[in-house]
């Protein structure tokens, strides 16, 4: 039985604040590798989307700063020693400087251009998107003449505290760092910190992160896809677990979607003829393990059935470039 010990409190990517209370357990084994006495902490996960994975916790930059990893997209696997050097990489890997903070052991990179601007991005290979800005720290009218940006109203990106309704934005501006340069990199400004999350370093098929407090660096082999051309219908769903059903869970301002009069929180009934207006949370959480989507959002225009007033209303939305060719804003 582990052992009880401190409590502290924390906040996750998106500033919700939780307590965390920590133990000490024997023996813990990840795979073939056993770890006596480690130190362990709990906390609720509020998010729907955490709970649905089902796992026994999470493995934290605390624990892994004590060893090196490679991540290799492409085929699945995850290697860690403690010691470097029987990590092999590739010889054309882009070498990265990176601080490993403590006690978190989180993995930053610093000095990387956005937009004219110089920022440090730490490392999330958790469950975060592609790019994204701490919010707090940008004012997007001031983001660059070569910049532009799209506005949207509803729930923020995945956090162990659950979502939050904020106005987020999303952003098309030059992205420079010492592993790659994209001229219109979409990036995501709706959290309080600056990450680069898996959408993003998947596209590198192979990571290689040394945990050196001194040394520290991550090896990205050389990119393999463009940044995406960003696409949309104007809105999200989201499930919510209260209402076993999708809702409207964001809106993209000047979009055909807000320009109806839809509000975020909307309950969706079907999306392309697929019923959703009940959808168990046993069987979300399977279809999110498996990677089969709930719903398909695809084809010129999609059609969405929701319920509005009492009332199910049927609505055509056609996808549009987030950005238009001028670049300006919606």
């Amino acid at each position: 039985m582990p052992k009880k010990g401190a409590t502290m409190s924390a906040k996750d990517a998106i500033g919700t604040e939780q307590q965390l209370n920590f133990y000490t357990a024997t023996s813990v084994q990840l795979g073939n590798l056993v770890v006596e006495n480690m130190n362990v902490s709990t906390l609720s996960t509020l998010s729907d989307e955490v709970k649905c994975y089902a796992n026994g916790g999470i493995i934290g930059g605390n624990f892994m700063r004590h060893y090196h990893r490679q991540i290799d997209y492409e085929n699945k696997r995850l290697i860690v020693s403690s010691d470097f050097s029987r990590l092999s990489i590739p010889q054309d890997a882009i070498r990265a400087d990176a601080i490993v903070s403590l006690p978190q052991g989180a993995v930053v990179l610093e000095d990387i251009l956005v937009g004219g601007k110089e920022e440090e991005f730490t490392l999330d290979t958790g469950n975060s998107g592609y790019i994204n800005l701490g919010m707090e720290r940008w004012d997007l009218k001031k983001t660059g003449e070569n910049s532009s940006y799209a506005e949207a109203h509803g729930y923020s990106n995945l956090g162990t505290g659950g979502r939050q309704i904020i106005t987020s934005s999303t952003i098309r501006t030059s992205f420079a760092a010492p592993m790659d340069t994209m001229q219109n990199a979409i990036i995501q400004v709706d959290t309080e910190n600056s990450l680069l999350g898996n959408r993003y370093l998947s596209q590198f098929g192979l990571i290689t992160i040394n945990y050196s407090l001194k040394n520290g660096a991550v090896y990205f082999n050389r990119k393999k896809a463009e940044a995406p051309n960003e696409m949309t219908y104007g809105f999200v769903p989201v499930y919510q677990r209260e209402r076993n059903a999708f809702v409207m869970g964001k809106i993209y301002q000047g979009s055909e979607a807000g320009k109806t009069g839809l509000k975020v929180d909307d309950t969706i009934l079907a999306i392309n003829g697929k019923e959703l207006s009940h959808v168990a949370y046993a069987t979300y959480c399977s279809n999110l393990n498996a990677g089969v989507p709930s719903y398909v959002l695809e084809g010129d225009a999609v059609t969405l059935t929701v319920l509005k007033d009492g009332k199910p209303l049927d609505y055509t939305f056609r996808k549009y470039p987030l950005f238009n060719a001028a670049g300006a804003s919606l």
